[in-house]
This record gives structure tokens, sequence and C-alpha cells, in this order.
């Protein structure tokens, strides 16, 4: 029970990342359709974050913050060498389960290159690791307190049919010493077995 709910603790941790990072990955499709619905790129990144709420942040194509919906972008480190970010340049998503310096956490990004004013722009959501596992941990303490009682029941069962084995050997030992002292009167009385 233990090894299977370490691999299982592991494997359904997998499945929700992997199942966020679909759900960012549609999300961005679906915002994606309204990008030339803003006038800037600062509000395009808020109005996405207001009707998410994913951190969105919006880069040029040399990685250069454009806009950032949580933060001022000024504060935000312009880097094109972020995973995400290269992935997006070659492939249709960039996908990084990755630490962020700027808000010194573990996050899940997904970044897409899109048009927007003319240009071409990444666009990047990203949503907390922690916000995310924190159901998954809340159901996995569930399951270790159900495991450990379920542990302390089959123990307490245990010792309860062990102690009715161990007087019903008692008696068939008993009956044994009898029968080698040749008492034949003696007579086998097992309880519970």
């Amino acid at each position: 029970l233990f090894i299977a709910s370490i691999v299982g603790y592991y494997t359904l941790k997998e499945m929700i990342v992997n199942d966020n990072i679909n759900h960012l990955k549609r999300t961005l499709e679906l915002v994606a359709t309204k990008a030339n619905q803003s006038n800037t790129a600062d509000h395009y990144a808020k109005s996405i974050h207001n009707q998410t709420d994913y951190r969105t942040t919006i880069f040029d194509t040399e990685g250069q913050v454009i806009a950032e919906s949580v933060l001022d972008k000024r504060s935000v480190d312009s880097d094109h060498n972020r995973i995400e970010i290269m992935h997006s340049a070659i492939e249709p998503y960039g996908v990084a389960v990755r630490y962020s310096k700027t808000f010194d956490e573990d996050y899940i990004f997904v970044a897409k290159q899109i048009p927007f004013g003319g240009n071409i722009v990444i666009l990047r959501l990203g949503v907390t690791l922690q916000s995310v596992m924190k159901y998954f941990y809340q159901l996995w303490t569930k399951l270790a307190a159900s495991f450990f009682l379920f542990i302390i029941i089959a123990l307490i069962l245990a010792f309860k049919i062990s102690k009715k084995a161990q007087y019903d050997i008692a008696q068939i030992t008993q009956y044994l010493h009898d029968i080698s002292a040749k008492i034949y009167m003696s007579v086998v009385k097992p309880q519970y077995f």
C-alpha cells in the first residue's frame, strides 16, 4: 500500500500538472482570438488576467517585456533565454514548469506567438504551481489520514484475532499435554477457531 501510494502520488501529480498545461494552452487559444480587440498591450494583458486570473505577460520576439498583468513591466527582467519563450519560437507552444525569480516561487508557464498590432508577439500565461497543487495536497492529506486510520484498524483487528488464536492454541497445547500425560478424559475446547 505504501509503494502504491508513492507511485499514485507522483502519477496523479504529473497528471494534474499536465492537465493545467493543457488548460493554459486552450486558454491561450481563446484569448489569442481577442488580441486585436484591445488598444494597448497593457490593456490586453490586464483584461486576460481579470478574466482568467492567470499571470499574463506579453513579450516581443527578442524577449523584451511589452506588458505584464500583475507587476509593473519595468520591474520584470527582459530575457529571451526563458525556456517557454525559446520554445514558442520553434513550436506551437512553449511550456515550462520552473522557478520564477520575479515572484520567488514555482510557476507553470505556457507561451505562444500571436499577431498583435501588426507585429508578432509572444503571449505567455502563468499559474503558480502552489495554487495548482493546493487541492492535490488536500486530497493526499485526506488519503494519508485514511491510510493511517486503515492501518490502525487493521492492527487492532490483527491483535484481537491473534489473542483469540493464542487462546485456542493454548487449549490444543493443554490437550496434547494431557494426552501425553495419559489423561484420556481431556477434551479439546477451542473457542474461536
